[in-house]
């Protein structure tokens, strides 16, 4: 299944139309696209962080971790 060969004075040919080896090259990069974001979402799931990173509101109620409880209301 090679797309281009070489001949006897080194010119490249190519055999299969151009169309075939851009819609193999498309599938192939949107199943990995797709797979990855497959393989990040269960990953977000399983370690219960959901998708909190993407929030654009701050969530008032979080635990400060810095240990200022005094400087928090200045």
């Amino acid at each position: 299944m090679a797309f281009i060969t070489l001949d006897k004075n080194k010119n490249f040919e190519l055999n299969k139309p151009i169309a075939t080896f851009l819609f193999l090259a498309f599938a192939f990069g949107l199943g990995i696209m797709l797979f990855t974001l497959l393989l990040y979402g269960l990953i977000q799931m399983v370690t219960s962080s959901g998708f909190s990173e993407l929030s654009a509101t701050g969530d008032d109620a979080r635990e400060r971790i810095d240990d200022n409880d005094d400087l928090e209301d200045v």
